[in-house]
């Protein structure tokens, strides 16, 4: 959520805002309900790199979007992970 907001705020700074109290407060709340949108599609991946290998940023935005919505929202499938990395936490953990 953290990092969507960041981004969105930015964005809406390099569209024409020159401050932050510039925004009016409906384009505020616009913006925390896309980031929360947007953390809800982090959400549907695992690990915190699913949905940067998944998906293109237009993609992701575009799932948001339909989430905001209200419309159907598939992901594509996540490829299984790398079972070396099992083996390596296997080394540092044998518990694991």
């Amino acid at each position: 959520t953290t990092a969507g907001l960041i981004y969105l705020l930015l964005e809406a700074l390099s569209n024409g805002h020159t401050t932050l109290e510039s925004l009016g407060h409906e384009e505020v709340l616009k913006i925390c309900r896309q980031a929360q949108a947007m953390a809800a599609v982090k959400c549907m991946f695992e690990g915190a790199q699913g949905p940067l290998e998944a998906l293109s940023p237009d993609e992701f935005r575009n799932i948001a979007e339909r989430l905001l919505s209200g419309k159907a929202v598939t992901v594509p499938e996540q490829a299984p992970p790398d079972e070396g990395n099992v083996d390596v936490l296997q080394e540092l953990c044998p518990h694991c």
